[in-house]
C-alpha cells in the first residue's frame, strides 16, 4: 500500500506540473 500511496503522489504531482506547463499533456495522459 505505501508503494501505491507513494506512486499515487509522484503521479499527481507530474501531472500538476505538466498541467501548468500546459494541459496539453494532460489530455495525452487523459
Amino acid at each position: 500500500m505505501s508503494k501505491r500511496r507513494n506512486h499515487d503522489a509522484g503521479f499527481k504531482a507530474r501531472v500538476a506540473l505538466e498541467a501548468l506547463k500546459g494541459e496539453r499533456t494532460v489530455s495525452e495522459l487523459a
